[in-house]
């Protein structure tokens, strides 16, 4: 497994963001993917730059689901193109 990535200065950014779930402004937290091309062990939470702006509501139902792929898509998300599209314009 590669190197996890971290950057608070980014998370804080997107939880300055909308919630990209419901759209509420601020956000105040994110939601790191579970499914995303980088592996990850048991028990670690994905490199932050798979993390995407996500209310504190919108994260419960999400956890509470039990499947995140289906989640996001039900609601119209492609949260791995998101987020891969989001951490590349801040690392401009």
């Amino acid at each position: 497994m590669g190197r996890r990535v971290k950057s608070e200065r980014y998370l804080r950014e997107l939880r300055n963001m909308g919630c990209l779930l419901c759209g509420t402004v601020p956000c105040g937290e994110v939601h790191h993917l579970l499914r995303v091309p980088d592996t990850r062990g048991m028990g670690l939470r994905s490199p932050d730059k798979w993390a995407i702006p996500c209310c504190r509501r919108c994260h419960h139902d999400l956890h509470m689901d039990g499947n995140e792929k289906v989640f996001l898509a039900m609601r119209g998300v492609d949260a791995v193109a998101w987020a891969t599209d989001s951490w590349e314009k801040f690392n401009e």
